[in-house]
């Protein structure tokens, strides 16, 4: 992918529409606007340009939800003051921010997984054992 077909993407992925982006990516003053048009649509059909502008926006969208939703600290900062000082007209924000941190797994207890230690005569006995019930020689 070229710069300036980055550009082209990044102004796309921001809003723009594709002739102001070809516009602002290329150098189009002596192009007409048809011509401009032609162009930034033909730009945009390709595969790599496609996807560039795709992965802009998925990654923008992502931003935008993770600065609007609360952080897990801010979850239990909220229900640690509610505990405190929280009133009985406090239960709807109570409830809301449980299910706030259910949704984001804030309240599950993260288990380390121990694998058990196993030898290499272990680890090749157990191969062998599949390979036979596989009906390999």
């Amino acid at each position: 992918m070229t710069p300036k077909q980055q550009a082209f993407s990044r102004e796309v992925a921001k809003g723009q529409s594709l002739s102001e982006a070809y516009r602002t990516a290329y150098d189009a003053e002596k192009m007409s606007a048809n011509s401009i048009h032609v162009e930034a649509s033909r730009i945009m059909k390709l595969k790599p340009v496609k996807e560039k502008v795709r992965s802009l926006v998925a990654e923008s969208n992502k931003r935008i939800v993770n600065d609007r939703i609360a952080k897990r600290e801010e979850v239990l900062e909220m229900l640690t003051r509610l505990m405190k000082e929280g009133q009985p007209a406090d239960s709807p924000r109570i409830r809301a921010a449980e299910l706030l941190g259910k949704h984001h797994r804030i309240f599950e207890e993260k288990e380390a997984r121990q694998l058990p230690e196993r030898t290499s005569e272990d680890l090749a006995n157990e191969i062998n054992q599949l390979l036979k019930s596989a009906g390999s020689p």
